[in-house]
């Protein structure tokens, strides 16, 4: 967590900072507590039943767990590199890729990770498609924190096409 942000300055050091939590050369935080290391970080993340991606301070896509695959189709080594922009202009919906929307895309996500110093977690919902065409609606969690290297934007992915679509069946039976 940045020493600059609103949290941090509330909570002192109630929380680890970024270095902290991965444990950038050293197992021991700030505060005294033993953390993970990061293989431990990277195999966590790896495991995670929630899609998972980060991308560096130029928007290029540097983690892309397994889980992400499985819900987009997409392996972790096609998209590697890649800017986060394009590889999610890919995933939406034919009918919402309008002429100015992946420049759209571009600006808003540049100016997201190298605009902030504090990006707050977004929660939101949105239409995407995996690599066969299939929709499916995802929850979509994303940050900006800062490293080492400059700032990371953290995106994690949960298909709730199931819930949205029980839920519209229950409120049909009401």
């Amino acid at each position: 967590m940045e020493k600059w942000s609103p949290t941090h300055q509330k909570l002192e050091k109630g929380f680890w900072d970024f270095e902290d939590i991965i444990g950038i050369g050293k197992n021991i935080s700030s505060n005294g507590t033993t953390i993970v290391n990061p293989e431990e970080y990277k195999k966590i993340i790896e495991l995670s039943v929630a899609g998972i991606l980060i991308a560096d301070k130029q928007g290029k896509i540097i983690s892309w767990n397994n889980a992400l695959e499985k819900l987009t189709g997409i392996k972790q080594s096609e998209v590697t590199g890649l800017p986060v922009w394009d590889v999610q202009y890919r995933l939406t919906p034919q009918e919402l890729k309008t002429p100015g929307f992946l420049s759209h895309l571009e600006k808003r996500l540049t100016g997201i990770i190298n605009e902030s110093d504090y990006w707050q977690r977004q929660v939101f919902e949105q239409k995407m498609t995996d690599i066969n065409g299939s929709e499916m609606t995802v929850e979509m969690s994303a940050f900006v924190t800062a490293s080492p290297n400059g700032n990371l934007l953290v995106a994690g992915y949960r298909d709730i096409s199931m819930q949205k679509t029980c839920g519209d069946c229950f409120s049909i039976t009401k």
